[in-house]
């Protein structure tokens, strides 16, 4: 665990073996297992869904430059996934099979939705009304 960031970048820089984690924060020496990835049921950009084979305690890391606003669930539960190799996001997993189901989810996306769909109504009212508009003057003209 290196919680410095240009330590984090400087230990990175030198190299760190594959099977190693360089963590932000969470616990040092949790697990140092392999897992295997079984299948990738969804990887649509704002979404990953897959399933891993986990030989003990340890991390599964996802290499996203987006370290926040990531909700994870492992096998339904909701864990706390912790930044990792400077630029990804660790997930703790323990021994066996589990589904990650991984969802990003920036803070204004509700709000930023709604503005957009309030939009979305209002210019389709004004295209109809305006068009409701138009035809009435053409009846009026003739």
């Amino acid at each position: 665990m290196i919680t410095d960031p240009q330590e984090r970048v400087d230990a990175l820089a030198v190299g760190v073996h594959s099977s190693l984690v360089v963590l932000d924060e969470g616990t040092a020496g949790f697990g140092s297992s392999t897992a295997r990835i079984d299948r990738v049921l969804d990887d649509g950009g704002d979404r990953l869904i897959i399933e891993v084979v986990a030989d003990g305690p340890g991390y599964l890391v996802i290499a996203d430059s987006m370290q926040t606003w990531w909700e994870v669930r492992v096998d339904g539960v909701g864990v706390e996934p912790i930044g990792a190799d400077h630029v990804g996001i660790a997930i703790p997993l323990d021994a066996g099979s589990h589904r990650i189901v991984a969802d990003v989810r920036p803070p204004g996306l509700p709000l930023g939705q709604a503005i957009s769909a309030v939009a979305l109504a209002a210019t389709a009212y004004l295209g109809v009304r305006r068009r409701s508009d138009g035809s009435r003057r053409g009846e009026e003209s003739t």
